[in-house]
This record gives structure tokens, sequence and C-alpha cells, in this order.
């Protein structure tokens, strides 16, 4: 059996947060994301789907410093592999007066396997 037959298509879709113009005291946006989320090989094998809700504090320089599951997927493989995705992003930090500060964004990931 060839897995990679099996492999899904990852959709990053439903993201919380689009990337846009950021006004002062917007909350921190995504810029960019460094790769499609691995999709952990056993959830694909017991065929496990679901939105991974993640709490994310992002500091002054844009880097995500610390993840919190605010809503699971029902897997906690899925939400942890979220978690780990999300810390490779970079975004925009929160201003306040023109100012980067360190702020809380939550971001969602959906977790589907392709035919």
């Amino acid at each position: 059996m060839n897995i990679f037959k099996y492999l899904p298509i990852v959709i990053f879709l439903f993201i919380s947060q689009i990337v846009q113009s950021q006004l002062p005291g917007e909350k921190p946006l995504l810029i960019s994301k460094k790769h499609i989320f691995p999709y952990p090989i056993q959830s694909i094998h017991n065929k496990e789907q679901g939105v991974s809700t993640i709490l994310l504090t992002i500091d002054a320089k844009g880097k995500v410093t610390s993840t919190e599951v605010v809503n699971s997927s029902g897997y906690p493989r899925l939400d942890k592999a979220a978690e780990n995705g999300f810390r490779k992003c970079k975004f925009k930090p929160e201003l306040k007066g023109g100012i980067a500060v360190e702020g809380k964004v939550e971001m969602k990931y959906t977790w589907i396997i392709g035919e």
C-alpha cells in the first residue's frame, strides 16, 4: 500500500484573521504562514478531522511566544499539530498608539482529509 496515495490535501480554511492593513490599536494579524501544517499520520489512519481554535500570544516583533487550545478539534494530536504550525507563523504585532506591543489573537485551523 502506498501511503502517499492517501495523504490528505490539507486545506488552510476558515483562518480567523485575514491579512490586511492594520490600524493603530488593532489585534495581531497573520502575515506569513511558513508551511502547510503537517497532518499527523496517525490522525490520517484514524480519519480524525475537525477545527482547532488556538489562542496565540504575539510579541512586539510578531513572533508567537505561547499557544493555548481554547476549542479542541476533539483530537489532542490535531490540536498539538495546530499549535506547532502556528508557532512557525509570522504576525504583525498589536499596535497601541502606533507602538508595537504584545497581544493575543484566536486562530482556527480546519483539518480535512482529502480524497
